[in-house]
């Protein structure tokens, strides 16, 4: 087993469980979670800028992003080579060199994903530019005057770190109209509803004047949800049936020739619920057709747009990552590495490292 570089002196290897993956995928970005880890957070950098993750063989590195991350409680994005529901993947997680290595050429966090996608916002921002992480950079600049409200969601179910809270009223963001619309594209979000009673767009994409676009919402008044808008509108009847007040969600939906929706991975049978319903421009957190309405009044998180039909497996095994992280990864033993000549082995035990050479040294830490 190789080590990535000596300058890292502690290690964690950790496995994503097969059983968290539908289907085999590459390339895939996964959410790596840690929360109290008072060792890392003693020994890494603040807010793990040093870290580095490896493959299984401990030396070829993968690209990771981090999205919220302080005194050894966040999460990180990273790059799988490939995944599979037929075997465990193992991973090291590289720590304790004390440098920023966030920016490193050949591994910026917008590595972590593919050129399928367009945009991802986490919304981690109290203001503008929310930042895209892709390489296509198209963050949002402009939206309402007073942008949504930057909340710590952490102890939240189904948020990712800190999120945005819209007030149903006022609050929106413009996506740039320089991101392309075209079919077929992937649309997923993470949104909580403050209440069943209020009209509300999650996320409004292309311009469904020509019956091409969709709007992800709720229209209480009819008690339906929208998902797509083509020549008909395409979704579900029966708000309180699919969704509660104050509950997250993760919305996967779908659009080529053929309409589709998952609801925390679980797929969605569709159906014509009304007419298109008019808008002009990409938002977040409302629509515009001649004027704004339908303002979202809740919590936003996780955009994401790709400008494939990512496959069924692919959502739910996102779902999995992103709202069961500490299932979807098993933490390893921390692994020291130790300049003598003695080497290093894997740490025995509860808070001792053990060396091995021609004899045995075993130090305890205190």
């Amino acid at each position: 087993m190789g080590y990535y570089n000596t300058n890292w002196p502690y290690r964690i290897p950790f496995t994503i469980n097969k059983s968290m993956i539908s289907g085999s995928h590459v390339n895939f970005p996964f959410r790596f979670y840690l929360t109290g880890n008072t060792h890392i957070s003693t020994y890494a950098h603040t807010g793990g800028k040093d870290f580095i993750f490896t493959t299984d063989d401990g030396t070829t590195r993968v690209h990771c992003e981090r999205d919220v991350f302080l005194n050894g409680s966040g999460s990180f994005w990273v790059r799988a080579p490939t995944l599979s529901e037929n075997s465990d993947t193992i991973f090291y997680l590289y720590y304790g060199e004390g440098s920023d290595h966030s920016q490193d050429t050949n591994y910026k966090p917008s590595g972590v994903w593919d050129t399928s996608s367009q945009v991802v916002y986490h919304l981690n921002e109290s203001g503008y530019p929310f930042n895209d992480s892709t390489a296509n950079s198209y963050h949002i600049l402009s939206g309402s005057a007073t942008p949504p409200t930057s909340v710590n969601g952490s102890n939240a179910s189904g948020c990712i770190g800190q999120w945005l809270s819209f007030d149903g009223l006022t609050t929106y963001l413009n996506v740039p109209d320089i991101v392309p619309t075209s079919k077929p594209y992937t649309i997923q979000v993470i949104a909580t509803p403050n209440n069943l009673i209020q009209d509300g767009i999650i996320v409004a994409w292309g311009n469904t004047t020509v019956a091409e676009g969709t709007i992800i919402g709720f229209y209480p008044t009819a008690d339906q949800i929208w998902v797509h808008n083509t020549n008909t509108m395409v979704g579900l009847t029966g708000v309180d049936t699919y969704c509660d007040s104050g509950v997250t969600q993760q919305w996967d939906a779908t659009y080529e020739t053929v309409h589709t929706l998952l609801l925390d991975g679980k797929s969605q049978t569709l159906s014509a619920v009304g007419t298109y319903y008019g808008n002009y421009v990409k938002m977040i957190g409302a629509r515009f057709y001649s004027t704004l309405s339908r303002f979202w009044n809740g919590y936003i998180d996780e955009v994401r747009v790709s400008n494939v039909i990512r496959s069924t497996g692919w959502l739910k095994t996102s779902f999995s990552s992103n709202r069961y992280p500490s299932t979807y990864v098993t933490l390893g033993t921390l692994e020291e590495y130790s300049a003598s000549d003695v080497g290093w082995s894997q740490a025995q035990g509860s808070g001792d490292l053990r060396f091995m050479g021609s004899g045995r040294v075993d130090i305890y830490k205190v």
